[in-house]
């Protein structure tokens, strides 16, 4: 809506009447320009990280933040904290890819805190995003919860994609992730999650209030993760689904360590609480078959029990992958956060000319050298 040299003429119309129209008129083009669009940050240093954060808590716009490619050192832990009561306003945080963007604790810090709910008033409209990151190495030694990512809100949507979680460790609850929402959506997809510790859920520990809330777990592998307490401790995956039957629970399309029972939702690597309302189906516990996960490389393998596992018809499917490629290549999704590609054409392509035929050489998924020779 523009208003740019906007005169409107009332020509019978008294000057009194007159004046209170262009008023109005002033008074709407005033309140178009100042529509809340949101706010953009493009950040690179840990500093611009954490100015961003602090802004967008306080700005009351809906604002993404962009995390340039980079390994950020976090020596104490990145906050945004929002509850003055407004309803909320939706964040985003969002990496270059997991493999690019890499936020590292180095054992003695927690990543990321995000809370929504406090003294001053709920903003349970806030929606959070966080996507194409990887957390390392967060240790929440306070509050206890979510090394490498805690985030909580009452009725906000969380959303947590295409990101990769290893090594972190929480004294209580949620190694990788702690998430909860008392009566919204939590979506958990793409993800790997690897080498992460702590008492209950050492990969995730989700909590749904009230019996009202939906936790989706789509497309992600989870993998050597620990629970120390012992028993049904959780150690890929624990949810605190409600009060009397449970919130629902969907859970598709996923790889467990292998200790999980995915027909009762109650057992060593998996333990839903409540589960009357728990749909599950097409998940396995096998090895993944990772590339090179100790140096962070965690596409799949030739040979992955994953690849083409998944099932298409499985509510909510991503259409990519973490890396944004196609979602299906084959006859069936594949399990966790990697779609297996068996050839990749991106790697450094070397040509070499012999007389007529010109001879591509070009690497697999485990970096395996292909001949392919093309007639010209």
């Amino acid at each position: 809506m523009y208003f740019v040299g906007l005169t409107p003429n009332f020509p019978r119309l008294g000057s009194m009447m007159r004046a209170r129209l262009l008023f109005l008129v002033f008074l709407v083009a005033l309140l178009a320009t100042n529509l809340v669009f949101g706010k953009t940050f493009n950040v690179d240093t840990v500093e611009e990280f954490r100015s961003a954060l602090t802004e967008a808590k306080s700005n009351k716009e809906d604002d993404t933040i962009n995390v340039a490619a980079g390994t950020y050192n976090i020596t104490s832990t990145l906050t945004y904290s929002t509850n003055n009561g407004d309803n909320g306003h939706k964040l985003t945080i969002q990496g270059a890819g997991a493999d690019k963007t890499v936020l590292v604790g180095n054992g003695s810090r927690q990543i990321l805190d995000i809370d929504t709910i406090g003294p001053n008033g709920d903003d349970s409209g806030g929606d959070v995003t966080i996507k194409g990151m990887t957390f390392k190495d967060g240790n929440s030694y306070y509050p206890l919860l979510g090394g490498g990512i805690y985030v909580r809100g009452s009725s906000i949507n969380i959303t947590i994609k295409e990101c990769t979680f290893s090594g972190n460790s929480a004294g209580c609850h949620g190694g990788g992730v702690y998430a909860r929402s008392y009566s919204g959506t939590v979506t958990i997809t793409n993800n790997t999650f690897s080498g992460n510790s702590a008492s209950y859920g050492g990969g995730v520990y989700a909590v749904l209030y009230h019996d009202l809330a939906t936790l989706n777990i789509y497309n992600n592998i989870f993998f050597d993760n620990t629970g120390n307490a012992g028993g049904n401790d959780a150690d890929d995956l624990y949810v605190d689904s409600g009060d009397i039957f449970g919130s629902t629970v969907n859970l598709y399309n996923n790889d467990f360590s292998g200790n999980a029972d995915f027909d009762t939702g109650q057992s060593e690597d998996l333990y839903i609480t409540l589960t009357d309302n728990y749909h599950h189906a097409n998940n396995i516990q096998q090895d993944p078959l990772f590339v090179d996960p100790e140096n962070g490389d965690y596409h799949l393998k030739a040979g992955s029990p994953c690849i083409e596992a998944g099932n298409p018809n499985a509510p909510g499917p991503p259409d990519t992958d973490f890396e944004g490629n196609p979602r299906i290549a084959g006859i069936a999704p594949d399990i966790g956060a990697d779609e297996y590609i068996g050839v990749i054409i991106l790697t450094q392509p070397e040509w070499e000319k012999k007389g007529q035929n010109i001879h591509l050489y070009i690497t697999d998924q485990e970096g395996d050298p292909i001949d392919v020779p093309e007639e010209i």
